[in-house]
């Protein structure tokens, strides 16, 4: 398992009109090991500490 999350993302028309909020994003992967290495030199992510007791899962962060 991969989790990304995205620091306060907004997408946004025209002021009053439409706004969305992107958090986090959950992505089930065959390799999160190989998974996170990409995103991390791809995207340049920031991998987070993973602070629960499952080792299958890689926390990444962007902006």
């Amino acid at each position: 398992m991969l989790y990304i999350s995205f620091s306060q993302c907004t997408i946004g028309q025209e002021f009053g009109k439409l706004s969305i909020t992107f958090n986090d994003l959950t992505l089930s992967v065959i390799d999160a090991d190989q998974s996170a290495e990409f995103y991390k030199k791809t995207l340049k992510l920031e991998e987070i500490i993973n602070k629960t007791e499952n080792n299958q899962i890689r926390w990444l962060f962007l902006g």
